[in-house]
């Protein structure tokens, strides 16, 4: 655990897997190389979910990917 508020793993699948809503990531895979695994199984928790991998790093929404981000938003919140 990074520190003492950190959840365990089952308490956050826990936590997603009520989440009722649909959810979006834009995800960059080459940002987190050493979570791949982890990130693929919490994203099995959500009920309603779509994965959006892109190039780029932690702020592809504002350097890298803007017009990307800003598109899958848009098609996201208009469904």
């Amino acid at each position: 655990r990074a520190n003492q508020l950190s959840l365990s793993e089952a308490h956050v699948e826990v936590f997603l897997r009520r989440i009722e809503c649909s959810v979006l990531l834009v995800a960059a895979p080459a940002y987190w190389p050493d979570k791949q695994e982890w990130f693929e199984r919490r994203c099995t928790y959500f009920r309603r979910f779509r994965r959006v991998d892109l190039p780029g790093g932690h702020h592809q929404h504002m350097d890298e990917q803007v017009d990307e981000v800003a598109t899958l938003l848009r098609e996201f919140f208009g469904s």
